[in-house]
């Protein structure tokens, strides 16, 4: 792999996308770009975890990373309409726990997708008729469940770019992050926002949580059926959104109150959330 190929990745998925932050690929997925370079863009690999049941059986295998390339081929393969499923790369926060959420995020609220739209396809990506699709989506605040203290205005709605689609041969095939909401009309979710720099965008990740009928993991996931799957107890390192699998928004609240924020971000409450993770980050490397 080399940095034009991460350079590319980044070029074709905008800085709000949650592919963002791709950086390595790992070993199996890196013979594949071998084969099709020079087309590809890599992707960074992260440990999934299973926060929910999935409903619908997936008709591809969840990918360690997915390069735009390997996406491309995914997509030839896949019947219509299955989504390509795809590990995110390293997010702009962290949100697992909530301490992160309580530290980074700005407000917690009940949303609904209300508008989606596609983003411009490059001239070259048009003329091969395959690619990466981009998305934007406005999401509608339907309550706001809890809000950092100092934290800026919550507008109605907010608007970022989401996972989007892949291109072959002009059909459009859905792109979910693994074990992640992709975020749909006719849902409900929990989502944690933070106010950064370049505007309004989750806080991470681990910050977008399935919400249909007032409980936490029923709903949308990878863009399948999802139902909470509470066979077991969550385990120590489990995160926030394990923690409240099957719950309801109040046992959320209950476990943000509860939570102290990371103490190297004190004093920086008043910047925006990207501002406050690096000055975070320069307390732990100072």
């Amino acid at each position: 792999m080399t940095g034009d190929d991460v350079d590319r990745v980044r070029t074709l998925l905008s800085s709000g996308d949650p592919a963002a932050g791709v950086a390595s690929v790992p070993e199996q997925v890196d013979r594949r770009i071998d084969e099709l370079r020079p087309s590809l863009a890599t992707g960074t690999a992260r440990s999934p975890r299973r926060r929910w049941t999935l409903v619908a059986v997936a008709a591809t295998a969840a990918l360690a990373l997915a390069t735009v390339a390997a996406l491309v081929t995914m997509a030839e393969d896949a019947p219509p309409g299955v989504v390509v499923r795809a590990d995110a790369g390293d997010a702009r926060l962290p949100s697992e726990s909530a301490a992160d959420w309580v530290t980074y995020g700005d407000h917690v609220a009940v949303v609904r997708l209300s508008l989606e739209k596609k983003l411009p396809v490059s001239e070259e990506d048009q003329v091969n008729g395959e690619g990466y699709v981009g998305r934007s989506v406005t999401m509608t605040v339907r309550k706001v469940l809890w809000t950092r203290d100092a934290a800026p205005a919550l507008p109605a709605s907010v608007s970022f770019n989401a996972s989007g689609w892949v291109m072959k041969d002009g059909r459009m095939t859905p792109v979910a992050l693994h074990d992640t909401p992709r975020l749909e009309k006719g849902h409900t979710y929990i989502l944690a926002l933070s106010r950064y720099s370049d505007g309004w965008a989750p806080t991470g990740s681990g910050s977008t949580l399935p919400y249909d009928s007032r409980v936490i993991g029923e709903g949308e996931s990878e863009g399948r059926a999802v139902t909470p799957d509470t066979s077991g107890e969550p385990g120590a390192q489990a995160t926030l959104g394990e923690k409240v699998i099957g719950g309801t928004a109040e046992d959320l609240v209950a476990h943000l109150r509860a939570a102290a924020p990371d103490p190297r971000a004190e004093g920086f409450e008043d910047l925006p959330a990207d501002e406050r993770w690096e000055k975070a980050v320069g307390a732990i490397d100072g």
